[in-house]
């Protein structure tokens, strides 16, 4: 994991943009922007139901991935 999070940081140290699909904590607390969608099925699934940095995802107890990082030191 942390050679993953080495390689995505120094792609954007050096201006790239770089999208990563993942429900890994640890890398939810290190990236700059997170997009929670709704996990349902097809026809509501991939709704965006929140965005911005994990302390502002963490803070909307309503949601799965807001509770999940509140927990997380």
């Amino acid at each position: 994991m942390r050679l993953l999070r080495d390689v995505l940081h120094r792609l954007v140290d050096r201006g790239n943009s770089v999208r990563v699909i993942d429900n890994n904590l640890d890398v939810l607390w290190t990236i700059d922007w997170v997009m929670d969608l709704r996990p349902e099925e097809r026809v509501r699934g991939g709704t965006v139901v929140a965005a911005g940095t994990a302390n502002a995802i963490a803070a909307v107890a309503e949601r799965h991935t807001g509770r999940r990082l509140a927990r997380v030191p």
